[in-house]
């Protein structure tokens, strides 16, 4: 492990997938050649030992003059029909709208780049991998620094909250030195001047001979020609500068005050400056055809053929860096788009007419078949656990009618308690829930991280299935069984503080959840779990639309739910931000000291009370409403920290704790990837962490003689 490098993250001295596909390729092709070249000499040998004697041409002489001159026979040795190439077909759920790297993003579209482009760096088990980089930088080596700078009034940064805003009176900035809201500073135009705050400063190199699919050399340059035509996202606002030093040298430099945890991945996919430069910013390359239909990439695969509607063929990219690997194994690459119909999908590959199946099928739909073909050995089934994709059952903790304080008519406080939640996740049978959907290939957790996490806090109160201990955990929360019937709801018999609950209230929840339908199979089982605990259940599915419409009118974003089934896309880093208070969605004009619920955990006179409440108005995350100052507090600090940076580690543990002894959600299952291929395919690696199944294609075979 290199110095400075967490456990369990990027880079690794253990070999990697990639570098062990590598290694065995290598081997395996001089393991071929030697094979060729003594089936060669024995097919010669054997051609010579089996002709004996030549055989005797009969010639019948001529008498003329001058005398017959001496007759040549040649034989003809008949060329055997060339084999057709090796092409591996691929089918995807729909056609991609473009190829264009910033264009609209698709599970299918993600596919076919992965084949034109490799890396620049790839996340795998929880970690990073460079593949056109030389290294990924640490602070340990030097190419990662945190410089103090000296900020004047006016000036660019980024504050305490991660909000990009310049240096003016009232805002709270981390001055140099430190990276905890117990050490930050609120600026004071009459008095404070100038600061002094910290810079984060990255040096990418490239490798050295990697080129553009049309021959042309890669360089640092088409990395900052991405940079600069790339669309505006959070990491792109955060950035002072981004340059080329040489051809293969790029420099990365943050705003004062943005501790990017995963600052090593701040370099920009690079673009083909040659091809693409000539295009003026008011095009928009995103309307030019030769970047959304014919991209020049660097990877395994070059785009030959676009038919519309049916198929895209590539070809085997002969600049290839790594084509004196063997790499790619195929001459061609056919993707077929066949449609969301997974039985379809199915029954083509039996049939032969594509060799893998891609994950932008709901092949979830087909399990059953699927996992019956592969037990007969038809096909080959590869699943992994989503790493990205959680399922939560959020509870409606503050909803947006507490904002102003709860008023009489409001629905009660019913799920303020945290006695109540944690009683109500454990009348849940999780593991019977993802044997049911997944027949137990799905994984549950503790916290919004998996299991298998280098980050996750083992330590974490969990929640097993216990409805006894529910139920006693509700009579201790005042919610008693009344008549005597399990088939009714508990009722509230318990003081009228801390939580507005009138005596006699039943225990009655509204679940949302959309039409999808595993979802609704999941919420008749969660529901079933939950009145056997005396709890009232009332069923509501809608339609996607209505659903996750924004708020306020939304049902799920306006936070108007009790319960609400869904899923969150938690990436591979630890998505604590999306729990925080600020991430709540709200009102966009309100400050904190507007909402009640927020302003009472805090004293009258603090500052940050001035501040927005909602940072992304009714577009945020925190479903819940729900909020704990110690969990901001060690979740602001986790990602005011650099990933090799003890603070890091320390406060993502902090913050899970918490989240697992509060819960405001519980995380039901993670989502499963679900592929399939012909049963010979090899070199096939579905990974929890990454975002398409074709991440290694250029390592793909089928074959008697590949290996798995």
């Amino acid at each position: 492990m290199l110095p400075g490098t967490p456990p369990g993250r990027a880079p690794k001295t253990n070999p990697s997938p990639r570098g062990r596909f590598a290694a065995r390729f290598e081997e395996e092709g001089m393991r071929r050649r030697a094979i060729l070249w003594f089936m060669g000499t024995f097919a010669a040998l054997l051609l010579v030992a089996c002709s004996g004697a030549p055989t005797p041409v009969s010639v019948t002489p001529v008498v003329t003059a001058p005398p017959t001159p001496t007759v040549g026979v040649r034989i003809i040795t008949p060329t055997p029909p060339a084999s057709p190439p090796k092409t591996l077909t691929v089918c995807l759920g729909a056609e991609p709208q473009d190829l264009y790297l910033y264009g609209a993003a698709s599970p299918a579209k993600q596919a076919v780049l992965d084949a034109l482009y490799d890396g620049p760096i790839d996340t795998t088990n929880y970690g990073y991998e460079p593949v056109i980089l030389e290294k990924l930088p640490n602070l340990a080596d030097g190419d990662a620094q945190l410089k103090p700078v000296t900020v004047q009034p006016g000036d660019t940064i980024v504050d305490v909250r991660g909000r990009v805003t310049p240096l003016i009176d009232g805002v709270t900035y981390f001055p140099s030195g430190c990276q905890r809201l117990t050490c930050a500073r609120t600026y004071d135009a009459n008095q404070d001047g100038a600061v002094t705050m910290d810079r984060l400063e990255i040096t990418f190199r490239l490798l050295p001979g990697v080129k553009w699919s049309d021959g042309e050399r890669l360089t640092a340059d088409d990395s900052v020609f991405s940079f600069q035509v790339a669309p505006q996202n959070f990491k792109k606002q955060r950035t002072a500068a981004y340059s080329a030093e040489d051809d293969h040298t790029v420099r990365w430099v943050g705003l004062p005050g943005f501790y990017d945890p995963t600052y090593f991945l701040n370099f920009w996919t690079p673009l083909p400056k040659h091809r693409l430069g000539k295009y003026t910013a008011q095009q928009g390359l995103g309307q030019v055809e030769e970047a959304r239909l014919r991209p020049l990439g660097w990877g395994p695969y070059l785009l030959q053929e676009w038919v519309p509607g049916d198929h895209l063929t590539l070809a085997r990219n002969p600049y290839y860096f790594r084509g004196g690997q063997g790499l790619p194994r195929f001459e061609y690459l056919v993707f077929r788009f066949i449609g969301q119909d997974a039985a379809t999908a199915v029954d083509a590959l039996v049939a032969g007419e594509c060799d893998v199946l891609d994950t932008s099928i709901p092949l979830d739909e087909q399990f059953d078949t699927l996992k019956a073909l592969a037990d007969a050995g038809k096909i080959a089934l590869h699943i992994a656990p989503m790493a990205t994709t959680e399922e939560f059952l959020y509870f409606g903790i503050n909803p947006a009618a507490y904002d102003n304080g709860w008023q009489y008519g409001d629905r009660p406080e019913i799920l303020s308690d945290p006695r109540v939640r944690q009683a109500l996740a454990m009348c849940i049978d999780r593991q019977a829930l993802v044997d049911d959907l997944y027949h137990g290939l799905a994984e549950t957790s503790a916290t919004y991280l998996p299991p298998q996490h280098p980050l996750y806090n083992k330590e974490a109160r969990d929640y097993p299935y216990d409805p006894q201990k529910a139920q006693d955990l509700l009579e201790a929360a005042n919610w008693v069984d009344d008549d005597g019937d399990p088939a009714t709801p508990r009722v509230y018999q318990g003081p009228k503080e801390p939580y507005f609950i009138p005596q006699g209230t039943p225990l009655t929840l509204r679940y949302l959840t959309d039409t999808a339908p595993f979802r609704q199979k999941a919420a008749q089982r969660i529901a079933q779990d939950l009145q056997a605990c005396g709890v009232g259940v009332e069923v509501q599915t809608l339609p996607p639309k209505q659903l996750y419409q924004p708020g306020p009118e939304g049902p799920l974003f306006g936070r108007q739910f009790d319960l609400a089934q869904t899923a969150f896309a938690t990436g591979g880093e630890p998505p604590c931000l999306l729990w925080t208070s600020s991430f709540t969605p709200g009102d966009p004009n309100a400050t904190r000291g507007d909402i009640e619920w927020i302003r009472k955990a805090f004293k009258e006179d603090d500052p940050t009370l001035k501040l927005p409440a909602f940072l992304y108005g009714w577009g945020g995350t925190n479903l819940s409403g729900y909020f704990s100052l110690d969990f901001d507090r060690a979740c602001i600090a986790a990602n005011s920290s650099l990933e090799d940076q003890e603070i890091y580690t320390q406060n993502h543990l902090k913050a899970q704790a918490i989240f697992a002894e509060d819960l405001p959600a519980v995380p039901l299952y993670f989502h499963v990837k679900i592929a399939a291929s012909r049963p010979d395919m090899c070199g096939f690696l579905v990974d929890p962490t990454t975002d398409s199944v074709l991440w290694h294609i250029e390592f793909f075979d089928y074959g008697p003689d590949c290996q798995p």
